[in-house]
């Protein structure tokens, strides 16, 4: 019998590793021997799917890249900026240079497609408009408005005849499904049934039906026509954020949001699930330790986690949404910044330096950032211990980025030289 490959076997393949920001989209190209990523840092980047090898780095938005599509006709790449980019961009997949930008979108595009031929380009922004250019020409065809909330997810039927996508919003109320003639800009179905922000849609291979995941953690099957209701697939109690038909159209597969942590098949008409691959959900790995503290620390959703990596265990948690982490050259002292916060946080692992010890470990915010605060103060009662003189004395007040002298010796205090007495976080 033919050996099955790592797809069917739910095996990783490849790690592709390059940008320093997070991920955004990664589809495979037609050939199945490429991968596109978008990213935080403005980049979009091509890989060899079986080697993980980095092939192209594409440069030009000035803003995170939300999403990233294949031409399924040719070697070419369509992205989508945040804002302030809020730009389609089509590149050439092979030597990196930027084909078109198309403007006109008022807000981050979230979702872009081509259409089966290559010709077309479909686009779902947070400005509540579907577009549909032409890159060759840089025009735009069609504006479809019809949503009341941010686009999130396109695609293109079979034909290129027609548009599918799907709103939401966290503080939105437009959570439909909506099919589109993408000639004419014509609103042909709206698919109601939704209780939260729908997050990816796509047409079965016939062009028939639709498939939509949604933040009420259903997956929903739907007639494209007449708009019913053909199946909701019902998983754990979690959002349902990617999904897609097989080539065949008979199963479904849907993956799972911050805390479910699988990805799932589902037959598409009973609805029944058929395979669940569990995964280490939507971590991303952002500081590591060095050989002698062999520690690594991720955010995996809502939350910080420094692991052991050979033991490949937890050994810390702390209730933190972060966007950033840098270690320090010692390997055991993180310092991360908040998402959407105002704060600067340092994270150290105590003890001795054997891989497998026991460590205490310590957190406190230290500094402060944002409107009624001196921007880059330190914050709460710190102290610092000069290792020059062995003097310890409070810290009220250092500018970021600059040296902080010791008040005895006049010698630089480095980031490990700094202690909290009034600590209120985990320890």
């Amino acid at each position: 019998p033919a050996r099955p490959r790592p797809a069917d076997r739910g095996e990783e393949r490849a790690c592709p590793r390059g940008h320093p920001g997070p991920h955004r989209r990664q589809p495979l190209a037609p050939p199945l021997g490429r991968v596109a990523s978008g990213s935080d840092d403005k980049t979009v980047r091509v890989w060899d799917a079986d080697s993980g090898e980095e092939l192209a780095c594409l440069r030009g938005h000035e803003g995170h890249v939300r999403t990233v599509a294949f031409d399924p006709s040719g070697p070419r790449v369509v992205s989508g900026g945040g804002w302030p980019d809020n730009t389609v961009r089509v590149w050439d997949a092979d030597s990196g240079e930027e084909l078109a930008r198309l403007g006109g979108h008022e807000g981050s595009v979230y979702s872009v497609a081509f259409d089966p031929s290559g010709q077309r380009v479909v686009s779902g922004s947070a400005d509540k408009t579907v577009r549909v250019w032409y890159p060759d020409r840089g025009w735009e065809l069609a504006c479809l408005r019809g949503h009341a909330s941010d686009v999130n997810s396109v695609a293109f039927d079979p034909s290129g005849r027609r548009v599918v996508s799907g709103s939401g919003h966290p503080e939105g109320e437009d959570y439909t499904v909506r099919v589109w003639d993408a000639d004419s800009g014509q609103e042909l179905a709206c698919l109601r049934g939704h209780e939260w922000t729908v997050e990816s849609v796509a047409f079965d291979p016939s062009g028939r039906r639709v498939v939509s995941a949604s933040w009420d953690t259903t997956v929903r099957v739907w007639d494209a026509d007449s708009g019913e209701e053909l199946a909701c697939l019902r998983g754990p109690d979690d959002w349902a954020t990617r999904v897609a038909f097989d080539p065949s159209g008979r199963r479904v597969v849907s993956g799972g949001g911050l805390f479910d942590k699988t990805v799932r098949v589902w037959e598409a008409v009973t609805g029944e699930c058929l395979e669940v691959i569990e995964g280490r959900g939507a971590a991303e790995v952002i500081a590591a330790g060095l050989s002698e503290y062999p520690w690594r620390a991720l955010r995996h959703g809502l939350e910080m986690v420094i692991e052991d990596v050979v033991a490949d265990e937890p050994i810390a948690w702390f209730p933190l949404n972060l966007s950033d982490i840098a270690t320090h050259p010692s390997g055991r002292i993180w310092a991360c910044c908040g998402f959407g916060s105002n704060y600067l946080a340092l994270f150290a692992l105590e003890g001795p330096p054997q891989v497998h010890a026991p460590r205490t470990v310590t957190a406190t915010r230290l500094w402060r950032f944002g409107a009624g605060d001196a921007p880059g103060h330190w914050d709460d009662e710190l102290t610092a211990l000069c290792r020059s003189c062995g003097r310890r004395f409070e810290v009220a007040e250092a500018t970021l980025g600059g040296e902080l002298p010791c008040a005895n010796c006049s010698q630089p205090l480095k980031l490990d030289d700094f202690v909290c007495d009034n600590s209120d976080w985990l320890t």
